[in-house]
Order: structure tokens, then C-alpha cells, then sequence
């Protein structure tokens, strides 16, 4: 009589293995396993989990051998999954926060999802101050030991200079005086002189700028206001960075412009200047795209493309590239903060959820714009019924991400780019989920690859002793 077998954790069979072609891909997400098949042996898998297998039955020695590996793994008769939750809180407590100092901007970016101006709103210090006040306070309620004080957009955060200065050595004297340490990030456009560049390096602990890639492209992506190119004003700041050995990381958006040139774009990049990382994001449709026309690159481009990238870092450069979509080395339930974790503060004194949502006239402003601070009152005032609703906007809550293979990943991707916020659980954006599976699907065969080429070397080093 053959023992029974239960599959305890949750699997996928992918097609498209390129290193055993007739074979098939099992991948057990939640325990980080993945590895080939026979066909068979799928088959003998989905017959398990549809429908159970009576305790009597008798499997071929070849069947429980494999079953019997799979159980020496924790795959089959061992606890079930964990769902990788985050918790949240009944009432916004956050620690962290980004300020959008600015919804004015020096660049007019054909793709700029919020469409800033040079006349755009700069937010006061009191906001910026009570913001911060905030978080120190919940932290030491919560007894947290760091705080995270960031600075976006909206427009360019350094615009508002002043405030920007100020909100730093604010923040850094309610460190000494709590015992609380604290996490400056800033996101920039990299349009500043050498003494605010210096200034920058000095007290922003992290720093991402934007770069689009060699001069005839981001000159065209991201031009001045009045037309002017950016790029030797961004390529300076980046060269004094380098000078002087900070740290930081690059942010290029892909377009069509880009179309099959972003391996020599990320290649530019990282023999030009000395970034940490590069993050390249393709475009999604909002704001001054709607009339500039400018649109996202390919699927197929784009894909083929990152795999390009990817080859290039894992051989010559060694400086990761980033896609926020491909990432199947963490497991979480949802894709960022804005299921109800950020607190962003716009320069009004509106609180959002996410960074591309930041006023009431955006059509999503009803599902991202959870708050405000009232200057009367002096306090945050939030909608909880809003806020609660932001927290269930969880992987395992959308029905679409149900059976696909990367959800414990991608968390269910980007809520702000889903195509409807009043389909938000049943609809996600079929483009970006094409993207992420191919390219997430490439990064378990490179997974399934050095298994392999560790396995052989193993087997080689035992014959040679």
C-alpha cells in the first residue's frame, strides 16, 4: 500500500523552459523552489491537487520516488503556506514619510505624470514641519528607533530650496533631542549648481536622479521649460557626485523613443557616471502624455531589451538594473505602500497614497487622497473609511492575480497604473502583467540555470576526489 500524499504549498507549471525544452517549469513560489519536469509528472501533480488521492492507491516506483523528493522538500504532507501579509494598523501611524516639497518644475518632461509648471504650489514650512513632527511622534509612541523623511515630486523638490534646507536640519534636530535616528532620501531632476549638489551629498543619505540615457535622448524626454537641453546640467551634477564618491542611483524612464536601444542606453550609463543602480521604468500613459502624445515602448522591445540589460550587468558592469515589476527574490502581498502605508503630504497639505496621485483634480484622487493637515487645528485629519479601504488592496484579494505565477512578487503591480479604480480588484494592467511575467519567467530559468552549473560543478569536484 503506497502512503498518501497532499500538496501543501501552492505551485505553478510554467511552459517555456529554454534549458529542457520538452520539459516543463514547477515553481513553488512561497518556498523559493523551482525546477523541471516531465510532462508526466505535471500531470501527476494537478491529479494530486484536483483531486486527492485515496490512501490505498499504488503509484509506479518512479512516481513515488519523485513524490517522495518532493516531500523531502516541504512541498508535499508539510505545513501549509504562510501568506506573506503585511500587517496595518486600524488608524494611520506612519513613521515614514515623502514630502512633495514642489509642484513646480525647471523641466518640462514629455511624459511628466503630474504635468508641472514653473508657477506650480511650493509647500510651506509649517506643513513640512508638522509632517515631520507627525512621524517623530508615532515613532516614539510606537517605540520605532528610525524615522524615513523623503523629498519628490509633484514637481522638483529642490525648487523649494528653503523649505527643502530646512525640512533637513529639522529633522535632524528632533533626532538629537528623541534619540531617534533618521533616513533622508531625496529624488531630483539633478538640476542644481555645485553648491547645492554639495549640500546634497552632505545631508541626503540617498539620492536617485533622473537621467534618461545619452544626450539625444534625454535632451528629447527631458528638455528645460523653455525648451533648453538638460542633460550637461544633469551630467554635471552626477560628475561631482562621482568626484567626490557619493552614492547614488539613476532613474531613466523607456519609451518609444527607446524602442531597442536600451542595453546601449544602460551601457552609457554606467561607463559615463558611477551610479549604485540604474532603474529603468517603462512609461505608462498620465498627465502631459495625453498631449504630447509620447507613448510606451513595445512589449516585445521592452522585453527583449531588459534581457539585453540584464546580460550586460551579470557579465561586464556588475551595476544592478532595476524594474520594479521583475522581482522574484521577495515575497510580499502587495506592490508598495499605497495599500495603505505611505504618507505622502503635497505641497496643500493633502495626504496620499501615492506619489503620481497628489491632487483632487486626478480622476483617482477619490481612492489615493486619504487625508489632510488642517492648519487650524494644527493636526492630520484622516478619512478612515479610505484608509481601509487602501488596506485591502492586497494580491490575494484580486481576482485576476489569483493564478498567475509572479502575484506573491509583484504584490498585484502598480494600483495607480491599473486601467479603472472602479475595477481596481478584478482588472490590472495587462500590459505591465505581460512584462512582468516574461521578464520574471527569465529570471527563474537564470535561477534554474546556476542550479544546474552548481549541481555539475559539485558532481565534477567528488569525481576529481
Amino acid at each position: 500500500m503506497s502512503k498518501k500524499y497532499n500538496i501543501t504549498s501552492e505551485y505553478f507549471v510554467i511552459s517555456g523552459s529554454t534549458i529542457k525544452p520538452e520539459s516543463l517549469i514547477v515553481y513553488f513560489p512561497l518556498k523559493s523552489m523551482v525546477f523541471n519536469v516531465n510532462p508526466e509528472a505535471a500531470e501527476l501533480l494537478e491529479r494530486i491537487k484536483t483531486k486527492g488521492e485515496p490512501s490505498y492507491i499504488c503509484y509506479l516506483h518512479t512516481e513515488e520516488t519523485f513524490l517522495d523528493q518532493l516531500e523531502k522538500m516541504g512541498l508535499l504532507n508539510g505545513p501549509e503556506d504562510v501568506i506573506p501579509d503585511l500587517p496595518y494598523d486600524s488608524k494611520p501611524q506612519p513613521t515614514r514619510t515623502i514630502l512633495l516639497l514642489s509642484d513646480r518644475c525647471s523641466l518640462k518632461c514629455i511624459y511628466c505624470y503630474k504635468d508641472a509648471s514653473i508657477h506650480g504650489d511650493l509647500m510651506p514650512l509649517k506643513i513640512a514641519e508638522a509632517t515631520i513632527d507627525f512621524i517623530f511622534y508615532n515613532a516614539q509612541r510606537l517605540n520605532e528607533k528610525i524615522v524615513e523623511v523623503g523629498f519628490h515630486g509633484g514637481g522638483e523638490p529642490t525648487l523649494n530650496w528653503p523649505v527643502f534646507t530646512s525640512s533637513i536640519i529639522y529633522t535632524r534636530e528632533k533626532c538629537k533631542s528623541t534619540d531617534i535616528h533618521s533616513q533622508i532620501t531625496l529624488c531630483t531632476n539633478g538640476i542644481m549648481s555645485e553648491e547645492q549638489a554639495r549640500w546634497v551629498a552632505e545631508n541626503i543619505d540617498n539620492i536617485a536622479v533622473s537621467l534618461d540615457g545619452p544626450p539625444d535622448i534625454h535632451n528629447r524626454q527631458r528638455p528645460f521649460a523653455s525648451g533648453r537641453d538638460s542633460f550637461q546640467d544633469v551630467a554635471k551634477t552626477l560628475n561631482f557626485f562621482d568626484k567626490i564618491n557619493k552614492k547614488y542611483s539613476v532613474r531613466m524612464t523607456a519609451t518609444e523613443l527607446t524602442d531597442g536601444r536600451l542595453p546601449e542606453i544602460y551601457q552609457f550609463i554606467v561607463e559615463n557616471f558611477k551610479p549604485h543602480t540604474v532603474c529603468i521604468e517603462p512609461l505608462y500613459i498620465c498627465g502631459r502624455c495625453e498631449t504630447s502624445h509620447c507613448k510606451p515602448p513595445a512589449k516585445e522591445s521592452f522585453i527583449h531589451d531588459m534581457e539585453g540589460v540584464y546580460e550586460l550587468a551579470r557579465g561586464k558592469y556588475r551595476v544592478l538594473p532595476y524594474y520594479s515589476g521583475n522581482r522574484v527574490w521577495g515575497l510580499t502581498t502587495r506592490f508598495c505602500g499605497a495599500s495603505g502605508s505611505n504618507f505622502f503630504v503635497t505641497p496643500q497639505g493633502l495626504v496620499t497614497s501615492c506619489l503620481e496621485i497628489s491632487d483632487l483634480a486626478n480622476p483617482k484622487s477619490d481612492l489615493f487622497l486619504y487625508g489632510k493637515y488642517n492648519t487650524s487645528s494644527e493636526i492630520f485629519e484622516f478619512d478612515i473609511e479610505k484608509y481601509h479601504r487602501l488596506t485591502q488592496l492586497r494580491v490575494h484579494n484580486f481576482k485576476e492575480c489569483a493564478s498567475c505565477f509572479i502575484k506573491w512578487h509583484c504584490g498585484g503591480d502598480c494600483l495607480s497604473k491599473t486601467p479603472d479604480i472602479n475595477t481596481i480588484a478584478i482588472e490590472r494592467n495587462k500590459y505591465r502583467c505581460e512584462l512582468n511575467k516574461s521578464l520574471s519567467l527569465g529570471n527563474l530559468l537564470q535561477q534554474m540555470k546556476y542550479q544546474i552549473e552548481e549541481t555539475t560543478q559539485k558532481e565534477t569536484n567528488n569525481l576529481s576526489t
